[in-house]
């Protein structure tokens, strides 16, 4: 973010007019900051420029083009741009005003369309193996679910024909028949009418 009446930007032009050796005997970090803004001012679009409002401007709008491009050669910068992680945008923020215009934006490149093809094919593929893998949870778990309902209910059938039968039933010979009758519908549940 630029901004206007930037007093760096005024110092680098004064220093675009400064001798080499006058320049060097400026503070190390000083020194680097106004050859990194000294050196994107001597574009064409600043010399033809009269007024000294769009000239500021347009040096600062240049600074700001020449940092993101700066940003743009980092590697981690752009892992976190390719991630998007990150966004990097150039503006300008003009201070009488109020308005920031926000331009030089470096971001993920858009797809092709064949990528962006390819990429939706892949996503449906994988959708359709994740609801395949659903139903089968599903199906199996209906299955387990069923199973379970069957022993629970096949045991309180037995249980309450088996009660019943004792209430009801006092001669032995029904209940032989009963017995016989359970072991034959409820093989496996036959232990519960062992306590008739």
């Amino acid at each position: 973010l630029g901004h206007e009446l930037c007093g760096a930007v005024k110092a680098a032009q004064s220093a675009a007019h400064m001798p080499q050796e006058e320049l060097e005997q400026e503070p190390s970090a000083l020194e680097r900051v106004l050859k990194a803004i000294k050196a994107g001012l001597g574009t064409e679009s600043l010399q033809h420029l009269q007024d000294s409002r769009a000239h500021d401007r347009e040096a600062v709008t240049e600074n700001v083009r020449r940092q993101v491009e700066r940003l743009a050669r980092d590697e981690g910068v752009m892992n976190k741009v390719q991630q998007q992680e990150l966004m990097v945008v150039g503006a300008f923020y003009e201070i009488s005003s109020g308005i920031v215009d926000f331009f030089h934006e470096i971001s993920v490149p858009s797809p092709s369309p064949r990528e962006m093809e390819e990429q939706q094919q892949e996503e449906e593929v994988l959708e359709e193996e994740v609801q395949e893998e659903e139903q089968k949870e599903e199906e199996k778990d209906e299955e387990e679910n069923i199973e379970s309902k069957w022993d629970r209910l096949s045991s309180r059938v037995v249980v309450r024909i088996q009660s019943e039968c004792v209430l009801a039933l006092k001669e032995p010979s029904l209940q032989d028949k009963f017995k016989a009758v359970a072991k034959r519908c409820f093989p496996d549940k036959f232990k519960y009418s062992q306590a008739i």
